[in-house]
């Protein structure tokens, strides 16, 4: 419980905990936003985040780390740095997360990770691109899990993160702060 409490001060005096009136990149709304550029801008807070978890990611027995493109690759690449591995890229194309440019993950024990965990979509496609690509998905890690209540995530490999918050996301029509005329603010990517 301390270790939470001393990662939430820190992603609150990193800016990276906003409170409003936020479109999520999932297209719902939400009074809680992750700014995740203000920790991936900071090699020192993106360190202290997979350092604090790093020995739970020894244990998987990863070869090889990959991340979907844009925030899971400077993630992966931080994971991969700390774990002594090599990182991979995965890129959107046709719907799903490809992994071209030469990435090798035949027969190899991937670990997925990303930067913000929210509905899950971003991961399970990343785990379907290594598997096409003959990796073997062994274990999640994303710096903040902020999946709300009542979502299934199912991955059926380990889930790992450093900062977990529980937030409430709410449908645009069923959203509350839009009935009470709270400014919606646009933060983040287009919505997928």
């Amino acid at each position: 419980m301390h270790y939470e409490k001393e990662i939430e001060n820190l992603l609150l005096k990193h800016n990276v905990i906003l409170k409003g009136h936020f479109l999520l990149s999932s297209g719902y709304h939400s009074n809680i936003y992750f700014e995740k550029y203000r920790i991936l801008e900071n090699p020192y807070l993106l360190s202290i985040l997979v350092k604090n978890k790093i020995s739970d990611l020894k244990n998987l027995g990863a070869e090889c780390v990959a991340g979907p493109f844009s925030g899971g690759i400077i993630v992966a690449y931080e994971v991969a740095r700390q774990l002594n591995v090599y990182a991979c890229y995965g890129e959107k194309f046709g719907g799903k997360i490809v992994f071209r440019r030469g990435f090798d993950l035949s027969g190899k024990k991937v670990l997925i990770v990303d930067d913000v965990l929210t509905t899950g979509i971003s991961i399970k496609k990343t785990i379907e691109g290594v598997r096409e690509k003959g990796g073997n998905p062994i274990g999640i890690f994303v710096l903040i899990n902020r999946s709300p209540i009542g979502i299934n995530l199912n991955f059926n490999i380990p889930l790992i993160f450093s900062y977990k918050k529980e937030i409430a996301i709410y449908k645009p029509e069923d959203c509350p702060l839009c009935k009470k005329g709270v400014p919606l603010e646009i933060r983040g990517g287009k919505i997928s």
